[in-house]
């Protein structure tokens, strides 16, 4: 049992997003060993999520209500638990869980943490020769003996990889409930609040979701994106071609809707651009690539719509008339 309980607790920070890089490793290596492992690992996920908002209101009997759990688990096919026993089950499987947690031997691991503040972009080697750009209020926290027996690590915020070629090591980055995994390629990786995308440049990478195990691969020229709720993936046929814009500095716009024309303006220049959508939703617009300044694009939306801009603010832009 102390087994099981070592891996049903890992499975339950795993579900919380609050799984750690090593901790990771050992799960993922414990769920490809056998079926089994599996369909405990679904078993515990259904009993998690039909057990929120619920109120503990009556007693368990501890070794009672685990070994009932156990026996639902062992015995196929399952009968559907009533809501009160799916309480049971989730308050045994953590009352058990959490023992083994708190008494197990937790080795010492030493992370390297490298942080950006905004407007900083910042350029590193790891020990294995991979070479990240990270973007403004990003963080990249990997372990001291990071590729000597794995080359994991964390991430959050925006950055560009370029993954050094070991085929016998794969790469993997634990993001936000998705785990990105390559062996060696290269590409964007943008978390933001509601998602995560990943856009490649060259090379096959590997985007799971750590809480289904499903995982789509993307080749180069095609994105990916995680829901950080619903853990859902989506894969896209063509990747943003100005994914990477924050780092080569130049922008693309190929027939592009001037809303998104807009958005991608505010992005790369950090400012905020007001307009009537009404007047201008069905125009298109191409430029580029191209490294002109936010004038030289206003310059060019004034000439070829004859909109009217003027700058309320130092970082605010208004954007009025036109015409497609």
């Amino acid at each position: 049992m102390e087994t099981n309980d070592k891996y049903i607790y890992l499975i339950y920070q795993e579900y919380r997003n609050e799984l750690r890089t090593q901790d990771a490793e050992v799960l993922r290596d414990w769920l490809e060993q056998a079926e089994e492992n599996r369909l405990l690992r679904a078993d515990i996920i259904t009993t998690l999520d039909a057990t929120k908002g619920a109120s503990p209101n009556f007693q368990v009997d501890v070794d009672a209500e685990y070994q009932r759990f156990q026996k639902n688990v062992e015995d196929r096919p399952t009968p559907r638990l009533s809501y009160q026993r799916f309480w049971w089950a989730a308050a045994v499987l953590l009352l058990a869980a959490g023992a083994w947690w708190l008494t197990r031997p937790t080795p010492t691991v030493e992370w390297q943490v490298v942080a950006t503040n905004n407007n900083e972009t910042r350029e590193l080697i790891l020990p294995d020769g991979s070479n990240i750009t990270l973007n403004a209020n990003s963080e990249l926290r990997y372990p001291s003996d990071f590729a000597e027996n794995n080359r994991l690590l964390e991430f959050k915020g925006e950055a560009f990889f370029a993954v050094a070629h070991r085929p016998e090591q794969p790469f993997v980055i634990n993001v936000s409930g998705a785990e990105i995994k390559v062996l060696g390629t290269a590409f964007n990786v943008n978390q933001m609040l509601d998602s995560t995308v990943v856009s490649v440049v060259e090379g096959l990478v590997a985007l799971n979701s750590t809480r289904y195990l499903n995982t789509i691969e993307l080749a180069a020229g095609e994105a990916g994106s995680i829901n950080h709720q619903s853990n859902q993936l989506n894969h896209f046929s063509k990747a943003d071609r100005n994914a990477t814009a924050w780092k080569s500095g130049l922008l693309e716009f190929l027939d592009t809707p001037l809303p998104n024309v807009f958005s991608r303006l505010e992005q790369h220049f950090n400012v905020q651009i007001e307009y009537s959508p009404e007047n201008l939703r069905l125009c298109r617009y191409s430029f580029g690539p191209t490294d002109a300044s936010l004038s030289s694009h206003f310059s060019n939306l004034e000439k070829i719509y004859q909109v009217r801009i003027i700058q309320v603010s130092d970082k605010h832009y208004r954007i009025s008339g036109g015409i497609c």
